[in-house]
Protein backbone atom coordinates (compact mmCIF):
# COMPACT_ATOMS: atom_id res chain seq x y z
CA UNK A 1 0.00 0.00 0.00
CA UNK A 2 0.83 3.75 0.14
CA UNK A 3 3.30 4.50 3.23
CA UNK A 4 3.83 8.24 2.23
CA UNK A 5 0.80 8.66 5.09
CA UNK A 6 0.93 7.77 8.61
CA UNK A 7 -1.50 4.78 9.85
CA UNK A 8 -1.67 3.16 13.66
CA UNK A 9 -3.13 -0.46 14.50
CA UNK A 10 -3.90 -1.81 17.58
CA UNK A 11 -2.18 -4.75 19.10
CA UNK A 12 -3.79 -6.72 21.83
CA UNK A 13 -3.37 -10.00 23.55
CA UNK A 14 -5.60 -12.97 23.84
CA UNK A 15 -5.45 -16.19 25.91
CA UNK A 16 -5.64 -19.40 24.93
CA UNK A 17 -3.91 -22.00 27.59
CA UNK A 18 -2.34 -18.97 28.90
CA UNK A 19 -4.21 -17.21 30.77
CA UNK A 20 -3.01 -13.31 31.02
CA UNK A 21 -1.88 -12.39 34.27
CA UNK A 22 -0.63 -15.67 35.78
CA UNK A 23 1.61 -16.92 32.27
CA UNK A 24 1.92 -13.26 30.57
CA UNK A 25 1.28 -9.81 31.13
CA UNK A 26 -1.86 -8.67 29.60
CA UNK A 27 -1.04 -5.81 27.08
CA UNK A 28 -3.44 -3.67 24.37
CA UNK A 29 -1.80 -0.51 23.04
CA UNK A 30 -1.88 1.79 19.88
CA UNK A 31 1.45 1.70 17.71
CA UNK A 32 1.90 4.10 15.16
CA UNK A 33 3.70 4.12 12.32
CA UNK A 34 5.33 7.60 10.77
CA UNK A 35 5.11 8.07 7.28
CA UNK A 36 7.55 5.60 5.19
CA UNK A 37 7.69 3.70 8.51
CA UNK A 38 7.39 -0.48 7.92
CA UNK A 39 8.13 -2.22 11.18
CA UNK A 40 7.66 -1.86 14.75
CA UNK A 41 8.22 -4.16 17.49
CA UNK A 42 5.13 -5.31 20.09
CA UNK A 43 6.82 -7.03 23.14
CA UNK A 44 4.75 -9.08 25.75
CA UNK A 45 6.24 -9.73 28.96
CA UNK A 46 6.60 -13.32 30.19
CA UNK A 47 5.72 -14.13 34.35
CA UNK A 48 7.86 -16.48 35.25
CA UNK A 49 7.41 -18.95 38.44
CA UNK A 50 9.23 -22.09 40.17
CA UNK A 51 6.96 -24.38 39.26
CA UNK A 52 6.37 -26.57 35.86
CA UNK A 53 3.36 -26.60 33.57
CA UNK A 54 2.79 -27.87 30.01
CA UNK A 55 3.99 -25.82 27.23
CA UNK A 56 0.84 -22.80 27.15
CA UNK A 57 0.22 -20.32 24.21
CA UNK A 58 -1.39 -17.30 24.06
CA UNK A 59 -2.15 -14.57 20.50
CA UNK A 60 -1.54 -11.38 19.82
CA UNK A 61 -3.77 -9.71 17.27
CA UNK A 62 -4.02 -6.80 15.30
CA UNK A 63 -6.98 -4.28 15.00
CA UNK A 64 -7.17 -1.07 13.44
CA UNK A 65 -8.92 2.18 15.30
CA UNK A 66 -11.70 3.59 13.86
CA UNK A 67 -11.26 5.85 10.90
CA UNK A 68 -7.32 3.95 9.97
CA UNK A 69 -6.45 4.80 6.02
CA UNK A 70 -4.73 1.62 6.16
CA UNK A 71 -6.33 -2.40 5.65
CA UNK A 72 -5.39 -5.72 7.63
CA UNK A 73 -3.22 -8.03 5.63
CA UNK A 74 -4.23 -12.08 5.59
CA UNK A 75 -2.18 -12.87 8.58
CA UNK A 76 -3.48 -10.69 11.36
CA UNK A 77 -2.98 -12.78 14.45
CA UNK A 78 0.67 -14.21 15.93
CA UNK A 79 0.63 -17.34 18.30
CA UNK A 80 3.05 -17.15 20.90
CA UNK A 81 4.28 -20.70 22.63
CA UNK A 82 5.25 -20.50 26.27
CA UNK A 83 8.20 -23.15 26.96
CA UNK A 84 8.37 -24.00 30.80
CA UNK A 85 12.39 -24.96 31.29
CA UNK A 86 11.36 -25.23 35.06
CA UNK A 87 10.91 -28.76 34.83
CA UNK A 88 13.67 -31.99 35.42
CA UNK A 89 13.47 -31.83 31.34
CA UNK A 90 12.78 -34.67 28.37
CA UNK A 91 16.14 -36.53 27.04
CA UNK A 92 16.63 -37.63 23.66
CA UNK A 93 19.83 -37.59 21.29
CA UNK A 94 20.93 -34.59 19.78
CA UNK A 95 19.85 -35.62 16.27
CA UNK A 96 18.08 -39.16 15.30
CA UNK A 97 20.72 -40.20 12.85
CA UNK A 98 22.91 -43.45 12.45
CA UNK A 99 26.15 -42.81 13.76
CA UNK A 100 29.11 -44.52 11.61
CA UNK A 101 32.30 -45.36 12.71
CA UNK A 102 35.27 -47.86 11.97
CA UNK A 103 36.81 -50.32 14.19
CA UNK A 104 40.02 -48.48 14.60
CA UNK A 105 38.42 -45.79 16.33
CA UNK A 106 38.72 -46.20 20.00
CA UNK A 107 35.36 -44.77 21.11
CA UNK A 108 32.15 -44.24 19.50
CA UNK A 109 31.29 -40.28 20.66
CA UNK A 110 27.30 -39.77 21.16
CA UNK A 111 25.97 -36.98 22.88
CA UNK A 112 22.59 -37.01 24.67
CA UNK A 113 20.09 -33.54 25.03
CA UNK A 114 18.22 -32.39 28.23
CA UNK A 115 15.39 -30.60 26.49
CA UNK A 116 12.11 -28.61 27.92
CA UNK A 117 13.62 -27.75 31.13
CA UNK A 118 16.99 -28.65 33.11
CA UNK A 119 16.19 -27.94 36.54
CA UNK A 120 17.66 -30.38 39.38
CA UNK A 121 19.59 -33.39 39.65
CA UNK A 122 18.31 -36.34 37.40
CA UNK A 123 20.30 -39.86 36.83
CA UNK A 124 19.48 -41.07 33.34
CA UNK A 125 20.40 -44.69 32.63
CA UNK A 126 22.36 -45.90 29.26
CA UNK A 127 22.37 -48.99 28.12
CA UNK A 128 23.80 -50.79 25.07
CA UNK A 129 21.86 -53.63 22.69
CA UNK A 130 23.39 -56.28 20.38
CA UNK A 131 22.40 -56.12 16.67
CA UNK A 132 24.69 -57.69 14.50
CA UNK A 133 27.60 -56.47 16.54
CA UNK A 134 27.54 -58.80 19.60
CA UNK A 135 29.28 -57.34 23.20
CA UNK A 136 32.34 -58.05 24.00
CA UNK A 137 33.53 -58.70 20.57
CA UNK A 138 32.86 -55.77 18.46
CA UNK A 139 32.33 -53.04 21.10
CA UNK A 140 32.33 -52.89 25.61
CA UNK A 141 28.93 -52.93 26.95
CA UNK A 142 27.73 -50.07 28.23
CA UNK A 143 25.59 -50.09 31.00
CA UNK A 144 25.58 -46.70 33.62
CA UNK A 145 23.79 -43.69 35.22
CA UNK A 146 24.36 -40.82 33.72
CA UNK A 147 24.29 -38.18 36.53
CA UNK A 148 23.03 -34.60 35.45
CA UNK A 149 23.46 -31.58 37.48
CA UNK A 150 21.04 -28.52 38.04
CA UNK A 151 20.90 -26.57 34.96
CA UNK A 152 23.17 -29.17 32.69
CA UNK A 153 21.40 -29.64 29.42
CA UNK A 154 23.86 -32.13 27.28
CA UNK A 155 26.31 -34.75 28.30
CA UNK A 156 28.27 -37.12 26.21
CA UNK A 157 28.18 -40.63 26.13
CA UNK A 158 31.67 -43.06 24.94
CA UNK A 159 31.29 -46.43 24.00
CA UNK A 160 34.71 -48.03 23.45
CA UNK A 161 35.01 -50.00 20.23
CA UNK A 162 36.99 -53.26 20.20
CA UNK A 163 39.34 -54.45 17.36
CA UNK A 164 37.58 -57.38 15.31
CA UNK A 165 39.08 -60.13 12.57
CA UNK A 166 37.25 -58.92 9.41
CA UNK A 167 34.28 -60.21 8.86
CA UNK A 168 33.89 -62.15 5.72
CA UNK A 169 31.31 -59.62 4.21
CA UNK A 170 32.85 -56.77 5.02
CA UNK A 171 30.78 -54.67 2.88
CA UNK A 172 27.52 -54.12 5.09
CA UNK A 173 28.79 -52.36 8.68
CA UNK A 174 27.75 -53.68 12.07
CA UNK A 175 25.23 -52.47 13.83
CA UNK A 176 24.64 -51.93 17.57
CA UNK A 177 22.13 -49.89 19.86
CA UNK A 178 22.84 -47.51 22.63
CA UNK A 179 19.28 -46.51 23.66
CA UNK A 180 18.21 -44.22 27.07
CA UNK A 181 16.59 -46.89 29.63
CA UNK A 182 15.09 -44.84 32.24
CA UNK A 183 14.96 -41.61 34.11
CA UNK A 184 14.74 -40.95 37.89
CA UNK A 185 11.95 -38.04 39.15
CA UNK A 186 9.79 -36.87 36.75
CA UNK A 187 12.07 -36.08 33.86
CA UNK A 188 10.97 -38.08 30.78
CA UNK A 189 12.41 -39.69 27.66
CA UNK A 190 11.70 -38.41 24.17
CA UNK A 191 10.37 -41.17 21.37
CA UNK A 192 13.51 -42.44 19.73
CA UNK A 193 15.40 -43.29 22.62
CA UNK A 194 17.56 -45.43 20.94
CA UNK A 195 20.45 -44.44 18.79
CA UNK A 196 21.72 -46.91 16.25
CA UNK A 197 25.48 -47.26 16.28
CA UNK A 198 27.37 -49.02 12.84
CA UNK A 199 30.79 -50.19 12.86
CA UNK A 200 32.60 -51.07 9.87
CA UNK A 201 35.75 -53.22 9.45
CA UNK A 202 38.81 -51.44 9.36
CA UNK A 203 42.63 -52.84 10.29
CA UNK A 204 43.74 -48.85 10.63
CA UNK A 205 47.28 -47.51 9.35
CA UNK A 206 48.99 -49.25 12.41
CA UNK A 207 47.70 -52.19 11.90
CA UNK A 208 47.23 -52.74 8.13
CA UNK A 209 48.80 -56.28 7.25
CA UNK A 210 48.39 -57.81 10.55
CA UNK A 211 45.77 -60.42 11.84
CA UNK A 212 43.58 -58.69 14.40
CA UNK A 213 43.11 -61.28 17.35
CA UNK A 214 40.49 -61.59 19.68
CA UNK A 215 41.14 -60.75 23.76
CA UNK A 216 41.93 -64.34 25.31
CA UNK A 217 39.74 -65.32 28.20
CA UNK A 218 41.80 -66.90 32.16
CA UNK A 219 41.26 -70.55 31.07
CA UNK A 220 42.69 -69.42 27.27
CA UNK A 221 45.40 -68.00 29.08
CA UNK A 222 46.24 -71.23 30.89
CA UNK A 223 45.78 -73.51 28.19
CA UNK A 224 48.59 -71.35 26.07
CA UNK A 225 50.55 -71.94 28.85
CA UNK A 226 50.60 -75.55 28.80
CA UNK A 227 50.38 -75.86 24.75
CA UNK A 228 54.21 -75.94 22.86
CA UNK A 229 54.11 -72.81 20.97
CA UNK A 230 51.12 -71.27 22.86
CA UNK A 231 49.08 -73.34 20.72
CA UNK A 232 50.88 -75.02 17.49
CA UNK A 233 51.19 -78.24 18.42
CA UNK A 234 53.48 -80.90 19.38
CA UNK A 235 53.57 -82.26 15.38
CA UNK A 236 54.46 -78.92 14.33
CA UNK A 237 56.76 -78.19 17.36
CA UNK A 238 60.87 -78.24 16.87
CA UNK A 239 63.06 -79.84 19.42
CA UNK A 240 64.35 -76.05 20.56
CA UNK A 241 60.76 -75.34 21.13
CA UNK A 242 59.94 -78.55 23.60
CA UNK A 243 62.82 -77.97 25.47
CA UNK A 244 62.13 -74.62 25.85
CA UNK A 245 59.23 -75.07 26.80
CA UNK A 246 60.05 -77.28 29.82
CA UNK A 247 62.21 -75.34 30.73
CA UNK A 248 60.08 -72.01 31.01
CA UNK A 249 56.53 -73.76 31.51
CA UNK A 250 57.22 -73.01 35.42
CA UNK A 251 57.36 -69.20 34.23
CA UNK A 252 54.51 -69.48 31.56
CA UNK A 253 51.99 -70.62 34.70
CA UNK A 254 52.85 -67.80 36.84
CA UNK A 255 52.41 -65.37 33.86
CA UNK A 256 48.86 -66.86 33.00
CA UNK A 257 47.86 -65.90 37.02
CA UNK A 258 47.80 -62.37 35.87
CA UNK A 259 44.05 -61.82 34.91
CA UNK A 260 43.58 -61.00 30.77
CA UNK A 261 42.93 -57.25 30.13
CA UNK A 262 39.28 -57.51 29.55
CA UNK A 263 38.78 -57.58 33.25
CA UNK A 264 37.90 -54.18 34.71
CA UNK A 265 39.21 -51.81 32.18
CA UNK A 266 42.95 -53.38 32.32
CA UNK A 267 43.34 -52.26 35.75
CA UNK A 268 43.68 -56.19 36.94
CA UNK A 269 46.23 -56.77 34.65
CA UNK A 270 48.31 -53.79 35.47
CA UNK A 271 48.02 -54.54 39.17
CA UNK A 272 49.08 -58.29 39.11
CA UNK A 273 51.82 -57.62 36.77
CA UNK A 274 53.48 -55.14 38.77
CA UNK A 275 53.36 -57.38 42.06
CA UNK A 276 54.67 -60.08 40.35
CA UNK A 277 57.39 -58.36 38.21
CA UNK A 278 58.02 -56.96 42.23
CA UNK A 279 58.20 -60.89 43.24
CA UNK A 280 60.48 -61.80 40.49
CA UNK A 281 63.03 -59.12 40.93
CA UNK A 282 63.04 -59.73 44.66
CA UNK A 283 63.81 -63.52 43.88
CA UNK A 284 66.70 -63.13 41.30
CA UNK A 285 68.06 -60.26 43.54
CA UNK A 286 68.37 -62.70 46.47
CA UNK A 287 69.56 -65.90 43.84
CA UNK A 288 72.39 -63.06 42.79
CA UNK A 289 73.11 -62.42 46.04
CA UNK A 290 73.88 -65.81 47.45
CA UNK A 291 75.54 -66.32 43.73
CA UNK A 292 77.93 -63.31 44.91
CA UNK A 293 79.00 -64.43 48.34
CA UNK A 294 79.76 -67.85 47.06
CA UNK A 295 82.51 -66.78 43.85
CA UNK A 296 83.31 -63.58 45.81
CA UNK A 297 82.25 -60.57 43.75
CA UNK A 298 81.27 -57.43 45.71
CA UNK A 299 77.74 -56.42 45.83
CA UNK A 300 78.25 -53.63 43.18
CA UNK A 301 79.31 -56.24 40.87
CA UNK A 302 76.69 -58.27 41.23
CA UNK A 303 74.18 -55.39 40.86
CA UNK A 304 75.86 -54.20 37.64
CA UNK A 305 76.14 -58.05 36.53
CA UNK A 306 74.37 -61.12 37.72
CA UNK A 307 71.07 -58.66 38.63
CA UNK A 308 70.70 -56.66 35.80
CA UNK A 309 71.09 -59.58 33.37
CA UNK A 310 68.06 -61.60 35.75
CA UNK A 311 65.76 -58.55 35.46
CA UNK A 312 66.47 -56.51 32.43
CA UNK A 313 68.94 -56.86 29.58
CA UNK A 314 68.58 -53.36 28.53
CA UNK A 315 69.09 -52.26 32.13
CA UNK A 316 72.67 -54.09 31.69
CA UNK A 317 73.58 -51.94 29.17
CA UNK A 318 72.20 -49.02 30.72
CA UNK A 319 74.15 -49.79 33.60
CA UNK A 320 77.67 -50.21 31.69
Amino acid sequence: GKLEVGASVVVSTVDGTAVAGKGYEARSEELFFAAGETEKAAGVRVLHDKLWTEDRSFALRLALPDGAPAKLGLIHQAQVTIIDMDGPGVFCWMDSAPKSFVSSDAKAHLVVERRRGCSGPVKLRVRSVDGTAREGVHYSKLDEDLEWSDGEAAKAVQVRLQQFAKPDDDAEPLVFYVELAGASGRADIAEGARCEVRVTWSAGEALEGLEVLEEASWADQFRQALSVGGGEGVAEASTVDLVMHYLSITWKLLAAVIPPPSMLGGWATFWVALALIGVVTAIIGDLASIFGCLVGLEDSVTAFTVVALGTSLPDTFASV
